[in-house]
């Protein structure tokens, strides 16, 4: 069964408590109350231009990122660079800096 299914059985005018409920179900209630998160187009922006300066320059690590945002325009510091840039696939470490040459990441 489904998470959504899970979620359509659940009735808080239903007799019972909603967590008794969830119990039943086998659904947690955290996820019986979890309202997704809508991306913010700033942020799929700054990560578009992350990953189109990283095709450029493999070798830049996140501080150079930030200033590379930073002299295009862009209010960015580098803990937020870092963010951006680890909700994207772990695949290159790019924050790192030395992503290509290592072979033990």
């Amino acid at each position: 069964m489904s998470l959504s299914q899970r979620r359509a059985l659940v009735d808080p005018a239903a007799p019972g408590s909603l967590r008794e409920q969830c119990r039943w179900v086998g659904l947690h209630r955290s996820a019986y109350y979890y309202q997704p998160v809508v991306a913010d187009p700033e942020d799929l922006l700054l990560m578009r231009l992350l990953d189109e300066q990283y095709l450029l320059t493999l070798f830049y690590g996140y501080r150079k990122m930030q200033l590379v945002l930073t002299h295009a325009g862009y209010r960015v510091n580098h803990k937020r660079t870092v963010r951006r840039r680890g909700t994207q696939t772990d695949e290159t470490n790019w924050y790192r800096g030395y992503l290509c040459q290592n072979q033990y990441i």
